[in-house]
């Protein structure tokens, strides 16, 4: 990120499925993190979901939905 400060933060209150990034403009960024040990096909479609889909999804719903 060539110099940037890059802030992430997590809390017990958060799916254990979603990281949060910060950007310089304080817009907040829902990351979804997945298992290195999920299938392909599960990991592939927990991706298109979260990309494609309404912003309402959280993170435990897309990976709930495609697991």
């Amino acid at each position: 990120m060539a110099g940037r400060l890059i802030r992430v933060g997590w809390f017990t209150t958060l799916d254990t499925e979603l990281l949060i990034a910060t950007t310089h403009g304080d817009q907040r960024v829902d990351l979804l993190v997945v298992s290195p040990d999920a299938l392909s096909a599960l990991a592939d479609a927990a991706m298109t979901m979260a990309s494609g889909g309404p912003e309402t999804h959280t993170a435990a719903a897309v990976w709930a939905a495609t697991s």
